[in-house]
């Protein structure tokens, strides 16, 4: 299975490319390039994971009861906490926030945990005392 994915080096620089040919684009002297990967990424066996940023969080005891109601469904969906709070650090534009990891056996495992009824029952808790930047993304193994 081929695939071809871009790396933009510099995201919304709101700038012309300079084309450079073969795939490459200079913008302001960073590159963007298109790599086929297609020998190292194999989308069959790819884990999806979700990366979860909170922004904010207004009732600490509501984050602890969606804690104890979520983490029992995310175990029991396949999930594997990879990281879960600790130090942070923001580089670039990004913010030192508490930020959570889970790894899926599969991309699908991660959206179908994400939409399952008993994890959304226990998001419904943070309704209106906390807000999250939620992604499900797909990565190799």
């Amino acid at each position: 299975m081929s695939a071809t994915y871009t790396v933009d080096l510099l995201a919304d620089a709101g700038v012309g490319p300079f084309e450079h040919g073969a795939g490459h684009t200079e913008v302001q002297g960073m590159s963007r390039t298109s790599v086929d990967d297609s020998s190292a990424y194999d989308h069959r066996m790819a884990k999806g994971y979700w990366v979860v940023a909170y922004r904010w969080v207004s009732d600490p005891d509501a984050l602890a009861k969606y804690g104890a109601q979520a983490g029992p469904v995310v175990l029991a969906e396949g999930g594997r906490f990879v990281v879960r709070g600790g130090k942070a650090t923001g580089r670039e534009h990004g913010a030192a926030e508490r930020t959570v990891v889970v790894e899926f056996p599969s991309y699908d495992a991660a959206v179908a945990a994400y939409e399952s009824d008993a994890y959304q029952a226990a998001v419904r808790i943070l309704d209106g005392v906390a807000e999250r930047d939620f992604r499900i993304v797909e990565g190799p193994e």
